[in-house]
């Protein structure tokens, strides 16, 4: 019998405000980790504005592709204005799925333009 192997994928989202500009946006990165050790960083445009629900559905098509949600980590780094409180809306989801031969670790590709917005109900702004 042969021993299982595994692929895996963080799926990070921070999300950043500009007050003056009054918005906020997200900045997504999707890095997959193959069983070899090897990392592929899928690109997403760091000047495009993505959709409010793009990590969502980042998530949805990645399940959709295979992948297994195995743990989310919150507030990974300090916040600017607290140095006592984490940043409750930088998010990395790992995620994992059997490694089969043939396959590349970022196959199906992930259709990025679904993270980008539809409108303006689809970004985020301040009142």
């Amino acid at each position: 019998m042969t021993q299982q192997q595994w692929e895996y994928c963080m799926l990070h989202t921070a999300w950043n405000s500009n007050h003056k500009k009054r918005e906020a946006y997200q900045l997504t990165s999707l890095t997959y980790i193959g069983a070899d050790g090897n990392l592929k960083t899928c690109p997403i445009p760091k000047d495009e504005r993505l959709s409010v629900h793009a990590w969502g559905r980042a998530l949805g098509l990645l399940g959709g592709a295979g992948w297994e949600l195995v743990s989310i980590q919150h507030g990974n780094r300090p916040s600017e204005l607290d140095s006592n409180s984490l940043v409750p809306g930088n998010i990395i989801a790992y995620l994992k799925r059997t490694v089969v031969s043939g396959r590349a670790v970022d196959e199906p590709k992930l259709n990025i333009e679904l993270l980008f917005g539809g409108g303006p109900n689809e970004m985020l702004s301040f009142p």
